[in-house]
């Protein structure tokens, strides 16, 4: 059994909201929008958009967790990119959904050498083959990925489980 490690404490005055879709929302289907969205909205998103309203520090990261035998399955990185959309859903600008998994993480978890390209700090980099300005969805479309400044192939990616 995985056990889990505590998330580091959070900067003063950050609510910590979970947002998840009802289950069975997206049906493995994460990248096709249908009839359940406007259901997805009347809840969660709406309580996302007043919180945002208000100028509450929103920042992305999931509950992902692949291990079999674990109720409603999210696969890394996938789950990441559904909560974006989400969040756009939910009135976010992509501008603020792209700060909220960068700069304002790092900034709310104490993360001084990460959050924002500039010589000197980690480089973890993801380049992606369209502009997530104009369409969040665009950072599906991923053409290379660095880790503290080296690349990482696709061979190094572990293959994609059934399910």
């Amino acid at each position: 059994m995985a056990t889990q490690t505590p998330a580091p404490p959070a900067e003063p005055g950050t609510v910590r909201v979970r947002l998840q879709a009802p289950r069975g929302f997206c049906r493995g289907q994460c990248g096709a929008w249908d009839g359940g969205r406007a259901s997805w909205a009347s809840r969660p998103g709406r309580s996302l958009a007043d919180l945002h309203t208000a100028g509450v520090n929103i920042l992305a990261g999931t509950d992902a967790n692949d291990e079999s035998g674990t109720p409603g399955a999210m696969r890394h990185g996938e789950s990441l990119h559904h909560e974006f959309e989400l969040m756009a859903q939910a009135g976010m600008t992509s501008a603020g959904i792209l700060r909220s998994a960068t700069v304002d993480a790092a900034r709310a978890f104490g993360l001084t050498d990460s959050g924002t390209i500039a010589p000197g700090l980690r480089a973890d980099l993801v380049l992606i083959g369209g502009d997530p300005l104009e369409d969040i969805s665009a950072t599906r479309d991923i053409r290379a990925v660095w880790c503290a400044g080296t690349e990482i192939t696709a061979a190094a990616n572990p293959p994609e489980k059934d399910g």
